[in-house]
């Protein structure tokens, strides 16, 4: 199992914690998520760096987002914030992250309004979204183990 692994693992198992979720969380690049499903959240891997540091070991800066998605109520936005302040505490205290990173810091926030489908067609109910992009260091060995 590559490293990086239990990393999207822990992110997932965390943002699951958020309440408003229910435990809606997995990762997946699979889009979209149902509105019956929502509000729920995804993770993805976005990209990772590599660099060998001064000891001969592999500092790794992986990149990941957590989309957190809702049906669009009458205020969008404080919802998204909402959601996006409970995301940011779950990761933060999150003891299986501190453990496999040196460091987990969030670097980007987007938010995403949808109401027509990939044909332009009206949505019966619009979605909204909040990407909360987060890159995560942690060293390898030279074969990849964690260390």
């Amino acid at each position: 199992m590559h490293p990086r692994t239990p990393i999207r693992d822990a992110v997932v198992a965390a943002v699951a914690r958020v309440p408003a979720f229910g435990g809606r969380s997995r990762a997946t690049r699979l889009d979209p998520i149902s509105v019956d499903e929502m509000p729920a959240a995804t993770t993805l891997t976005i990209d990772e760096a590599t660099d060998t540091d001064t000891t001969g070991l592999r500092r790794r800066d992986v990149r990941f987002q957590v989309t957190a998605s809702i049906a669009a109520g009458t205020d969008p936005d404080r919802a998204l914030d909402d959601l996006a302040e409970a995301i940011e505490v779950e990761i933060g205290a999150d003891a299986d992250l501190r453990r496999l990173c040196r460091t987990v810091i969030l670097v980007e926030t987007r938010f995403d309004f949808r109401n027509e489908d990939k044909h332009g067609q009206p949505l019966e109910r619009p979605v909204a979204r909040v990407g909360l992009i987060y890159r995560a260091t942690y060293r390898t060995n030279a074969v990849g183990a964690a260390g």
